[in-house]
């Protein structure tokens, strides 16, 4: 049976939630009942009533709440034509810049992450004709997400072989050490140049610049509100020359058209002016 969650009872889980310190009202509402729906689900809970009160009293269905939320729909080089737009961008930008910040923003279990760190190697490879481990202290990568769960598991730097797909068998030679059978941990030498922290890019206070932010396949689940902060944090976190990579299913706000400029419009790709 498919239960439907009423607006009225939405509000009420929203105000529990906001009780308990967790803002939910960046989401869009629809995305909201579908994740909600899913609790329901695991929890074998047959109508949103019964949810309240199961919600009311119980921290770690807060916590089981919060964390469904959080999109981890991923693997490494997901859109690989979206990648291969990306590694001449990383290659300009290495060209102009002896060192260059990254942040991949909403990187779930860090596959995203890593595949910016892959790409930044490739890049100094092309650019100078081979590769110097030396070279790897020219990029620096921070990885973002709201679930505490998914960052361990990308510090943890294991993966499936379903989620390295992507990779030519070269690549995962290269790149990852082959833990078991069918997992791979990405190498340590990548893994350093990588930091994962527990941030929203709409509410973040960091204060370095960055030369590429990548907030891919976020947005479409958030209120207009939080588009526009998340679209002023990332004029506010680049300065000319920056680029910035959104979902193919992601648009820029109007208002913030007079700071980019579109590079690619296909792969939603813009430079900031």
């Amino acid at each position: 049976m498919v239960v439907s969650i009423k607006d009225a009872e939405l509000r009420r889980i929203i105000q529990i939630m906001k009780e308990r310190g967790e803002s939910l009202t960046s989401y869009r509402e629809g995305f909201l009942k579908r994740r909600i729906t899913n609790r329901l689900r695991k929890n074998r809970v047959s109508d949103a009533e019964e949810y309240i009160r199961l919600l009311r009293r119980s921290s770690t269905e807060v916590k089981a709440l919060k964390e469904e939320l959080s999109i981890n729909v991923t693997e490494f080089f997901r859109d690989p034509p979206v990648w291969a737009a990306i590694l001449p961008v990383m290659c300009k930008l290495l060209e102009k810049k002896n060192s260059i910040q990254i942040w991949s923003a909403g990187t779930a279990s860090g596959e995203e992450a890593y595949s910016l760190a892959i790409t930044a190697v490739k890049a100094l490879k092309r650019i100078e004709g081979g590769f110097n481990p030396a070279a790897l202290r020219r990029f620096s990568i921070l990885g973002t997400d709201i679930s505490q769960n998914d960052l361990r598991e990308a510090e943890n730097g294991i993966y499936p072989e379903i989620r390295i797909r992507n990779l030519s068998m070269s690549d995962r030679r290269y790149f990852f050490i082959e833990k078991e059978p069918g997992w791979y941990q990405i190498r340590d030498e990548i893994k350093r140049r990588v930091i994962f922290r527990r941030d929203d890019l709409s509410r973040s206070r960091a204060t370095k610049k960055m030369d590429l932010i990548l907030c891919r396949n976020v947005m479409i689940y958030l209120s207009r509100e939080m588009i526009e902060e998340i679209w002023k944090n990332i004029r506010n976190l680049t300065t000319s020359g920056a680029y910035v990579v959104v979902g193919r299913s992601e648009t820029m706000i109007p208002q913030e058209r007079e700071y980019f400029d579109v590079i690619d419009p296909l792969n939603r790709i813009y430079r900031r002016t």
